[in-house]
C-alpha cells in the first residue's frame, strides 16, 4: 500500500521489495477485489475513509551497532 500511496509503479514496488511485477499485480488485484475498489484513486479514498490513513513509516535502521 505504501508504494502505491507514494505513486509508485508496480514494476517499482516489485523492484524495492524484491517481488516480481506480477506478484504485485496479483497482490493489488486481490485487495482491489477484498475491498471492492476498481481503481488506484478508489483504493486510495478507501484506505483513507476506513482506516483513517496510512500508519506511519517505521525508522528503519540497517546499521549494526556493535
Amino acid at each position: 500500500m505504501r508504494g502505491v500511496f507514494d505513486g509508485e509503479s508496480e514494476k517499482r514496488i516489485a523492484e524495492r521489495l524484491g517481488l516480481s511485477p506480477h506478484t504485485v499485480h496479483t497482490y493489488l488485484w486481490r485487495i482491489y477485489r477484498k475491498l471492492q475498489v476498481q481503481s488506484r484513486e478508489e483504493l486510495l479514498v478507501r484506505v483513507f475513509v476506513e482506516f483513517r490513513g496510512l500508519p506511519k513509516r517505521p525508522a528503519l535502521n540497517h546499521r549494526h551497532r556493535r
